[in-house]
């Protein structure tokens, strides 16, 4: 699944939300209301980034290829017909795509996922998963409330509760207080280019505590040698995996084979083919592979 960001001006923030200070306490699940071809999610979030018309906005909407947030999950928007009654104020929209020339089963699949994505981002229990319905009587999600294409509001419960498939040969990081995908890419002997691709992710400076990473097998990190080339005029190398062990200097340009990368000391420093080590600071090393 990929989310990708729209976020609106602060104008529409002004004239279409009741502001900041959204607690996140549920998530409340719509279905957009129009089968008409082309009315997927990059209509929809158009439709909110040039002022909806109507006197409603939403923070999500999904359709079978993508989903794109218009509003910041901390916004109250207004989605649940309940004035500055909890849905709107504690709430986090989500309006599903039923676009006819769209999947509708993949549009149902990736808002699930997103549901499940909010849940652990911001700690909801899947009883605070609501309808539109739950909060003004509207019949509102209408396809999931009627059983379309044999998907029951209970069928999109539960594919919210099922587990992630374990996949063959990935292992899974849980991000940490602190950590960026090059944090994570160096510990793990790979690249942010391939966690962003083999994770999907649209935004790599928006990863989050909790977060589950999927990491390239072992095959899939040697497929590709990483190099270091120098950018300082001289840099130190180093003896061993001590800061202090300094064992000479190489000059700009020199490029050097990576064998592995470490943590000493809270930096992070590359042991090279040669044996010597050599750091990762971006202002004075490039890492790239090939």
């Amino acid at each position: 699944m990929q989310i990708k960001k729209q976020i609106v001006s602060q104008n529409v923030i002004n004239q279409r939300s009741y502001g900041l200070g959204n607690p996140k306490k549920y998530i409340t699940i719509h279905q957009t209301g129009n089968p008409n071809k082309g009315a997927d999610a990059q209509a929809h979030a158009n439709i909110q980034s040039r002022l909806n018309p109507r006197q409603a906005s939403w923070h999500y909407q999904a359709d079978d290829k993508v989903v794109i947030q218009s509003f910041e999950d901390n916004v109250k928007c207004w989605h649940c017909g309940d004035g500055r009654g909890p849905g709107n104020t504690e709430s986090i929209g989500i309006e599903i795509c039923i676009n006819e020339d769209g999947d509708y089963k993949k549009a149902i699949e990736n808002a699930a996922e997103l549901v499940k994505h909010l849940m652990n981002k911001h700690n909801i229990p899947i009883e605070n998963v609501k309808q539109h319905y739950d909060w003004s009587r509207k019949n509102c999600p209408a396809q999931l409330r009627a059983n379309h294409k044999g998907i029951s509001w209970n069928d999109f419960l539960n594919l919210v509760k099922k587990e992630d498939k374990k996949e063959d040969n990935k292992d899974i990081y849980i991000v940490q207080t602190g950590d960026t995908l090059y944090k994570i890419a160096a510990q793990h002997n790979t690249t942010t280019k391939a966690l962003i691709e083999l994770n999907d992710i649209v935004t790599p400076d928006l990863i989050y505590k909790g977060q589950k990473i999927k990491l390239p097998t072992q095959k899939e990190v040697k497929s590709k040698q990483k190099y270091v080339r120098v950018k300082a005029s001289q840099l130190w190398v180093y003896d061993k995996p001590d800061w202090n062990a300094k064992h000479s200097t190489v000059k700009r340009n020199e490029v050097f084979t990576i064998k592995r990368t470490l943590k000493v000391n809270g930096h992070t420093m590359h042991q090279l083919k040669s044996g010597l080590y050599i750091t990762n600071n971006s202002k004075y090393v490039e890492v790239y592979e090939k």
